[in-house]
């Protein structure tokens, strides 16, 4: 029998700049105050939800191990109802959809909460190893969670691409930007323009 999956409503709140307004929201807060949106459009009952799924890459705050959790009993998904937090990278918003499409498809769930989110200005710094402790006068390694996350994907994106281009020597560079979404993604934003 077939299964109509219907996304009810979206809500995504403003994108703020790095260290503005928006620096003391947690991304719990953040995803708290998008799916409280969403369900107030879509008149639906919190109490009507079977599982909230939220995708989140950077963890930025202490609860953000549970943070799918929070998002869903703060926003009034009644406590017995489960939830998972998952990291696919830049597709974890969209991959929160298609786990929650699963459930629905397997009857498995009748209404579930999906989402991403991000707080870019509670990313930490780190000391690796401090756990350990450090010699006397020893250069504490200090990192920082944000940019050491930008710069690892970024590489990473150079690498495919590049690896693209080996495997098949009468390939541009261009062309393998083609098939490379980060590759799409920074040539945009050399040329000016933005993504969407």
């Amino acid at each position: 029998m077939a299964t109509d999956i219907v996304l009810l409503e979206g809500v995504r709140i403003g994108f703020g700049a790095f260290g503005g307004s928006l620096k003391e929201l947690s991304a719990t807060d953040l995803g708290v105050i998008a799916a409280q949106g969403a369900l107030e459009r879509a008149k639906v009952e919190p109490a009507w939800i079977d599982h909230t799924i939220f995708g989140n890459v950077v963890q930025t705050s202490a609860d953000a191990i549970y943070l799918a959790r929070h998002v869903g009993l703060k926003s009034g998904v009644p406590i017995d109802k489960p939830a998972v937090t998952l990291n696919r990278l830049c597709g974890s918003g969209q991959e929160a959809i298609v786990m929650g499409a699963r459930l629905l498809l397997t009857g498995e769930a009748d209404f579930v909460l999906t989402g991403g989110t991000e707080s870019m200005s509670q990313a930490p710094h780190v000391v690796r190893g401090a756990r350990w402790g450090f010699g006397f006068g020893a250069n504490t390694p200090l990192e920082d969670m944000l940019w050491t996350a930008l710069i690892d994907s970024y590489t990473g994106c150079r690498w495919r691409s590049r690896r693209r281009i080996s495997r098949n020597s009468t390939t541009s560079r261009a062309k393998s930007r083609i098939v490379s979404p980060c590759a799409i993604s920074n040539s945009r934003k050399r040329r000016g323009t933005k993504d969407a």
